[in-house]
């Protein structure tokens, strides 16, 4: 067992054996190694299950859950939540993928000021190297200061792209 685990990585898992590898390795070859990854399969058809099982096989950080009946997103996430032992929590969705230094410029930024969230912008792929401009949450969040909304829901749409303490 890892000590010291800074960012726990929470990846719900359900029918996307086409894109996991892609989310896997952009995760196992972060540039920030004391993460762990846990991959809830939430009951897939295909093969995701054997490709979660494989990766766990080949790097230690990885857990994987496998529920006995699907229970969506949402509750797989929280059974994530549940175990994780990182200092931070993370999540990203089976069919995106980072860059690999990202966790750890979060995570930096993050504990140099002991921030509850640490949050970055993203960019969306449409293929053929189409991409999104990268997003600008600033106008979200200040308008939920405003309202005077907790921060976290300011960016709900892009959860994945942030770091939450635990």
């Amino acid at each position: 067992m890892m000590k010291n685990i800074k960012v726990s990585i929470i990846v719900p898992v359900f029918n996307v054996d086409l894109y996991i590898k892609q989310c896997l390795d952009s995760l196992v070859n972060q540039t920030l190694k004391e993460i762990e990854i846990i991959l809830i399969n939430d009951c897939s058809t295909d093969n995701c299950g054997a490709i979660c099982n494989g990766y766990a096989l080949n790097d230690a950080r990885i857990r994987v859950i496998h529920n006995k009946s699907n229970i969506k997103q949402g509750l797989s996430r929280n059974r994530g939540i549940k175990i994780a032992r990182g200092e931070y929590i993370a999540f990203l969705d089976p069919d995106d993928w980072i860059d690999i230094d990202f966790y750890h410029k979060l995570y930096n930024a993050a504990s140099k000021s002991n921030a509850d969230i640490a949050k970055a912008r993203s960019k969306h792929f449409y293929g053929n190297d189409n991409y999104s401009k990268p997003t600008s949450f600033n106008k979200a969040i200040n308008k939920g200061l405003r309202k005077k909304r907790p921060l976290y829901l300011s960016f709900t749409n892009e959860h994945w792209s942030a770091i939450f303490k635990r």
